[in-house]
């Protein structure tokens, strides 16, 4: 059983990435949250709690979402932290070591989305 009504934060450096992302995501009645920055993430993790959040790989210039997964995994532990890219050079054992719950590699269906944020 796919969970559903989760609060997620969803981290796009493209705003119509974000834009897509959302809708996918509210199509399996979760409530979404999307920003297009590292540093909006953690002003938004700051104030909101969230069960998960969906993170591209590049996100800018301020922090890529590698390092926003070990930022998260450092002050908020308990949110499940998804990882996408469309980079074959990042393993899934590097994603995990930082602390990486799922890895989406690029290009994607939105079952796999959903998935993956509610496992």
């Amino acid at each position: 059983m796919i969970a559903s009504g989760l609060r997620v934060l969803v981290v796009a450096g493209h705003p119509a990435i974000g834009k897509l992302m959302t809708l996918i995501l509210h199509a399996a009645a979760h409530r979404v949250v999307a920003v297009t920055s590292g540093q909006e993430a953690l002003e938004c993790l700051r104030v909101e709690q969230f069960d998960v959040v969906l993170s591209d790989l590049h996100i800018g210039r301020d922090i890529d979402g590698l390092g926003l997964c070990a930022l998260v995994r450092r002050c908020w532990p308990g949110v499940r932290f998804v990882l996408a890219t469309g980079s074959i050079g990042l393993s899934t054992l590097e994603a995990k070591a930082v602390g990486v719950d799922q890895l989406l590699i690029k290009p994607f269906l939105p079952a796999e989305i959903r998935r993956s944020v509610a496992a």
